[in-house]
């Protein structure tokens, strides 16, 4: 008896289905589980039909890195005063790598799952990333870290750029969605006012320098600022989400807050945020 063959055949009933037509019989029978997810929707500006390369990918950096501030709370515990990812061991950064997935034909969507991996449950990492937004218009901010203030606040900022709307829903792994969270101008004030009041009681006070990038090498974390009207060049390092917010935009004008410290000779600095809404 031949073996038999798969011919991709198709039943004339469904065939002749009209293309809109529901569905949702092939989904008969009960969901299966499947990973949480976090899924992020861009509307651009004036309703238009594309957005920049880099601001896309300016989301998925953002959206991993608060990811992983969710992780490391749910690991050790909320920590207000912790802002540095470079200090999240790399262990736990690999366990909360999140997996970018097709987006929709013709959309912004950007879904993305968080696979279960050994040392890290990803059900919870999720549900702590929506308690982080969720935090920003509420009453337990202050058991959100800086840093992860800071990434939800250069996330409101592309609103002042090319986005006209960020909308995060994040799904458990029943796929059962938790409450939507829009970032609006109101919420980016609210971020403002965070970050202006941990600044006022932080014992640390950070400066800001603006100036051109001359120099940026992301293995060695190495980055060389060119001041107006100085000769020097600020030299420095960057934490780890500061990082890869400098990435492509090498030759251009950047506003850097962080720790700068001067002497004689040279001026150093610390970089813990890129300030959003500079002249590109």
């Amino acid at each position: 008896m031949p073996e038999p063959a798969i011919t991709g055949f198709v039943p004339k009933w469904l065939r002749d289905q009209p293309p809109d037509d529901d569905e949702s019989f092939l989904m008969a029978g009960p969901v299966p589980d499947s990973d949480p997810r976090v899924v992020t929707r861009l509307v651009p500006k004036d309703h238009g039909c594309g957005l920049p390369a880099r601001t896309v990918s300016r989301v998925i950096d953002l959206k991993q890195n608060l990811v992983y501030y969710a992780a490391l709370d749910v690991s050790e515990g909320p920590k207000p005063g912790f802002a540095d990812l470079a200090a999240v061991p790399k262990a736990l950064r690999d366990a909360a790598a999140l997996v970018i997935e097709p987006a929709e034909p013709g959309s912004f969507v950007i879904p993305a799952r968080l696979p279960e991996r050994k040392g890290i449950d990803a059900d919870t990492v999720v549900a702590r990333y929506a308690e982080l937004l969720a935090a920003i218009d509420g009453h337990k901010s202050a058991e959100v870290s800086i840093g992860a203030l800071q990434t939800c606040r250069e996330l409101g900022g592309l609103l002042q750029r090319d986005v006209e709307s960020i909308d995060v829903t994040t799904y458990d792994r029943e796929n059962a969605p938790r409450p939507t969270y829009r970032f609006t101008p109101a919420s980016v004030r609210r971020l403002d006012k965070l970050l202006d009041g941990r600044r006022v009681t932080s014992r640390q006070t950070f400066e800001t320098l603006t100036g051109r990038l001359e120099a940026l090498d992301l293995g060695k974390n190495e980055f060389q600022l060119k001041l107006e009207g100085h000769k020097k060049r600020v030299k420095g390092t960057a934490a780890f989400f500061a990082l890869s917010a400098l990435r492509g935009r090498l030759g251009e004008t950047v506003t850097l807050e962080g720790d700068v410290v001067r002497d004689a000779k040279s001026v150093t600095m610390t970089a813990y945020r890129v300030v959003e809404g500079d002249s590109e």
